[in-house]
């Protein structure tokens, strides 16, 4: 799977979570709190600073200005989505979904298995003299 499936994926979750934000707000940022609260936890900043960008946005209690963010396409979404705080938010089905989903769209051929180089081959790789 390519880098580019994967953000497609990320960004197709936090479509979903940015639509269960709308409905339920509270709820979900609660979530994302708790989860940035364990995260960050006793870390060094540097480890932490995409989690703290997550959590001075979410301070700022906008729910308009976190959807954006959440769905956007660009560079810096991209990054902040791969350290999401919304863990939890969607359901393993919803997850699922979106993976099969994205995976399709990207239509990949499919790549038969090569031959063994060493037809009849006994002995393992490990077992080969260099």
């Amino acid at each position: 799977m390519t880098h580019e499936t994967l953000d497609q994926i990320k960004l197709a979750q936090h479509k979903l979570i940015a639509k269960k934000l709308q409905e339920n707000p509270e709820a979900i940022l609660a979530l994302a709190r708790r989860n940035l609260q364990r995260y960050i936890g006793n870390r060094p900043a540097p480890a932490t600073s995409l989690w703290r960008e997550w959590q001075t946005l979410l301070e700022e209690n906008s729910i308009d200005r976190i959807v954006a963010v959440m769905t956007a396409k660009t560079q810096k979404a991209t990054e902040l989505r791969q350290a999401s705080p919304f863990a939890g938010a969607l359901s393993a089905e919803e997850i699922a979904r979106t993976i099969q989903r994205n995976i399709s769209l990207t239509s990949l051929p499919i790549v038969p298995p090569r031959p063994n180089p060493v037809p009849n081959a006994t002995h393992s790789f490990h077992e080969t003299a260099f």
